[in-house]
């Protein structure tokens, strides 16, 4: 197994354990690293740093090639406090009209995967006219408390083989990336509206 002082595992990586299980890094907390399925599903597993080790050549084809069904949305929402957010909006911008205000105002989804147990949820909740990094995300703890608006970077990281398909989370978020986050009822609703047109 790696030594766990020469390497560290990092949120998103793939890993093999000692029983010889592929998992993909989720968090790093309290001394273990929680693992989950590559394959998405199932439940997570802990498992101390030293007892893991990076998938060698021979092992990487028979799972890297598999596609791995999407990780299903978070379902935690959050109304959005609007003291806050004109705070934190004009912060940068001199005027908000009335349209943008209807537009802002109301209650967020969290835009993450389901699992993130020690990470806060996040919902974007608007973009500056003359900022286009950062954006203004709401934050609030997985634990429930007090929300708040946090300036945030893109992502910005592109799908292999999709230079144009960009994550558009936060930087340095959980996993997964958005492509790889499914809304079953946004899609029910797509499905139905591409329906409804043909």
């Amino acid at each position: 197994m790696a030594d766990a002082q020469d390497w560290t595992p990092t949120p998103g990586e793939y890993v093999v354990d000692r029983s010889g299980l592929v998992g993909v890094v989720r968090q790093v907390y309290a001394g273990s690293v929680y693992l989950a399925s590559p394959h998405g599903g199932g439940l997570e597993w802990a498992v101390p740093p030293h007892e893991l080790r990076t998938p060698t050549d021979s092992e990487r084809p028979s799972w890297q090639q598999r596609c791995r069904p999407a990780l299903r949305r978070c379902r935690a929402s959050e109304p959005i406090p609007v003291p806050q957010l004109l705070t934190a909006v004009l912060g940068r911008q001199d005027l908000v009209s009335e349209r943008d205000l209807a537009t802002a105002t109301g209650s967020v989804r969290c835009e993450l995967g389901a699992w993130h147990p020690f990470v806060d949820h996040a919902a974007h909740v608007w973009d500056w006219d003359a900022v286009t990094d950062p954006a203004l995300w709401l934050r609030w703890p997985v634990a429930g408390g007090g929300s708040r608006c946090e300036a945030l970077g893109w992502c910005g990281a592109a799908r292999d083989g999709a230079d144009d398909d960009a994550c558009i989370l936060f930087d340095e978020h959980p996993p997964e990336h958005s492509w790889a986050v499914s809304d079953p009822l946004e899609d029910a609703l797509r499905r139905r509206v591409a329906g409804a047109r043909d």
